[in-house]
């Protein structure tokens, strides 16, 4: 099978290849990529939040092409894997019917490691509220999260601050026993 590879924001801008969209017809796996460009988010919260909107807006323009059923997989690197997890509550209406996994690979979960700017910390403050808001169980019910941090070796991203909070695990919810969440360090995943 080959996968095909489109540029998430022409999916967003609606100039996606006729082929990416006709995808009813397609069985496997579609890739979608948002390259922010390594831009600083982790040191401003307006980078994060203007991240947060266009990344919900091509999460939406991808999800139309698909039968309202089809599960999606965010994977976000760093402060990819906040910035997916505040897309999906951005997009409330929509990811409350879509199962989703968020594959957060060195991802700082509860705040930046970088922090220069109040901005930040209010950013990480109110998308880790809402993660946990009983009034948002209808989308984070339906997600997943793996969690993976580079361990000793990743000198930014430091393993306490890669694994997710603990009130995500503890069955914090109105609609489910637990959050979906695995955590894994990359040193101790065999060959990593």
């Amino acid at each position: 099978e080959t996968a095909r590879r489109v540029d998430a924001r022409r999916a967003a801008s609606g100039d996606a290849p006729e082929e990416a969209t006709d995808a009813r017809e397609h069985v496997g796996v579609d890739w979608f990529t948002l390259d922010f460009n390594e831009e600083l988010s982790a040191f401003h919260g307006a980078v994060a939040r203007r991240q947060t909107e266009f990344a919900a807006l091509a999460i939406e323009q991808v999800l139309a092409a698909y039968p309202p059923s089809t599960p999606v997989i965010i994977a976000g690197h760093s402060m990819g894997g906040v910035v997916a997890r505040a897309a999906l509550l951005e997009i409330k209406g929509i990811a409350a019917s879509v199962d989703a996994t968020v594959v957060a690979i060195a991802t700082p979960h509860e705040k930046s490691p970088a922090a220069t700017q109040p901005a930040i910390a209010r950013f990480y403050e109110r998308t880790n509220r809402a993660w946990v808001d009983a009034n948002n169980a209808d989308v984070t019910s339906r997600v997943a999260m793996v969690s993976v941090g580079g361990g000793d070796a990743d000198r930014q991203v430091r393993p306490a601050r890669a694994k997710p909070p603990t009130a995500w695990t503890n069955g914090i919810g109105r609609r489910r026993e637990s959050f979906n969440v695995t955590h894994a360090v990359a040193g101790s995943i065999p060959g990593a």
